[in-house]
């Protein structure tokens, strides 16, 4: 029963084998076309079988696709159109293939490049290669709307009015989009101001043409006239600091800007350097906006010709003063430019001591005879002293006598100053005075002595008399 069952799947498998051997092959004529009221062939589309690129079509939109077995699965594309998919019939020799075009909507704006104001009436026209066009005009508010093929180059051109004419290539995509153009009338004509040396354009300033205020330059030194072409125009330029302008210009149909240059006002500056005891110093370094300018004489005093009215970075410099640097704005024929240097002064530390080596504290530290500085608890100062420069150095305390050295600064070491203790003086007592002194002494002894003799009183008269009688007899 087995072996049967065998034999019968091996003749199954034999005659499929043998039916596919023998399977005609079959033709299948592709036509892709556009659908649309003219029906036109589409050249280039792309025809997919199974998923897999098979070919394209020709310039007459078809193809003739060969396959064996059963019809495969097509899937048609072409930029701008919409995909067709689908599977023939088996017994189809033709297929017919309409693509539905792919549109979007661009919607276009113009508005006048000086004022930016929406320009209406203006024609806006979108053509393709194979002849297809969409125009429109623009509405009070300046914007058009054009439906247009997705995928496609168009040739744009926007016209009308006293405008130049604008022409550009429009790419469509998958969206609807929106965009912008500015257009630029016919008798604008741009003004741009430069400086005559640098080439820098020149802001702010004041054009008349014809005699009439056009208005001042921008930032970039421009500005925008309304001047017809092929007469003659009589322009005048105005600014601080530049000698005033005035030339006669003709504009023709090229030309768009027009180049006015200025000459600068040229000044002299006369720069001046003190100290700050307002004595001039000599050799002091100018330099401007960087570069060397010179020196200055043996009155502290510099000139510099042929400085253009505008600002400057002036700088000064001078060994043993610290440099100085001055934003100065030139707005005027001469100039006088003053300069203050302060001393750069070096620190000079001083030590007082006494001549045991001890610190002394409290010590009064003099420069040049005058008082700078008090020794603090370790019997030291420092002082600020200029470079190179002599100094007389001292120091007192009381109990002390003075002591002074004579430096010239820098120093690499502290100055010590070492004071000696003064020797202590006799005290001599004038003779008068101290002779006086011992006979009040002599006196007041005596006084006592009689007082505690007489039991510290007073003796009577009557003892008194009797005192002087014996001393009588005595005698």
């Amino acid at each position: 029963m087995e072996h049967r069952k065998l034999r019968l799947v091996s003749g199954g498998i034999l005659l499929l084998l043998c039916l596919l051997a023998t399977a005609p092959v079959c033709g299948l004529n592709i036509m892709v076309f556009e659908q649309t009221d003219r029906t036109a062939p589409i050249p280039q589309a792309l025809i997919y079988t199974n998923g897999e690129y098979a070919a394209t079509t020709n310039e007459n939109g078809t193809y003739n696709l060969s396959y064996e077995g059963v019809p495969p699965a097509l899937r048609i594309a072409k930029a701008g159109y919409r995909e067709w998919t689908g599977t023939p019939h088996v017994n189809d020799t033709l297929l017919l293939v309409p693509l539905q075009i792919r549109n979007c909507t661009y919607s276009i704006q113009v508005f006048d490049a000086d004022t930016l104001l929406p320009l209406p009436d203006l024609q806006v026209k979108a053509s393709l290669a194979d002849g297809t066009v969409r125009q429109n005009h623009t509405s009070s508010n300046g914007s058009v709307l054009l439906p247009l093929r997705t995928e496609q180059v168009y040739d744009l051109t926007i016209t009308g009015g006293k405008y130049q004419t604008i022409r550009d290539k429009l790419v469509t995509g998958f969206e609807n989009t929106a965009v912008q153009y500015s257009m630029i009338r016919n008798d604008r004509i741009s003004l741009l101001v430069q400086d005559a040396q640098t080439k820098h354009p020149v802001a702010d300033v004041q054009v008349f043409t014809d005699g009439k205020d056009s208005g001042k330059t921008n930032e970039k030194g421009i500005l925008i006239t309304n001047m017809s072409r092929g007469v003659d125009h009589m322009i005048e330029a105005r600014s601080p600091g530049y000698e005033k302008t005035i030339l006669q210009k003709n504009p023709g149909e090229e030309d768009l800007i027009l180049d006015v240059a200025l000459i600068p006002l040229k000044s002299t500056v006369f720069v001046s350097v003190y100290d700050p005891a307002k004595q001039p110093i000599e050799g002091a370094e100018i330099r401007i906006d960087g570069e060397s300018a010179g020196s200055t004489t043996q009155y502290g005093r510099i000139s510099i010709p042929d400085l253009e009215l505008r600002s400057y970075l002036i700088s000064v410099s001078k060994k043993g003063y610290k440099p100085e640097s001055r934003t100065v704005d030139l707005t005027s024929n001469k100039s006088d430019i003053i300069f203050d240097l302060t001393p750069d002064l070096i620190s000079v530390p001083v030590m007082v001591k006494d001549t045991q080596g001890r610190s002394l504290p409290n010590a009064s530290v003099l420069v040049n005879g005058s008082q700078m500085a008090v020794s603090n608890g370790n019997g030291s100062t420092v002082l600020a002293l200029k470079e190179k420069q002599s100094y007389h150095i001292g120091a007192e305390l009381a109990g002390y006598l003075q002591n002074n050295t004579t430096i010239i600064p820098p120093v690499s070491t502290p100055v010590i100053l070492v004071l000696t203790p003064k020797e202590k003086e006799n005290v001599v007592t004038p003779f008068p005075l101290m002779q006086a002194g011992i006979i009040v002494l002599v006196v007041v002894a005596l006084l006592l002595i009689l007082y505690f003799r007489g039991g510290g009183k007073r003796p009577s008269s009557r003892a008194r008399r009797r005192r002087i009688d014996l001393r009588r007899r005595s005698l």
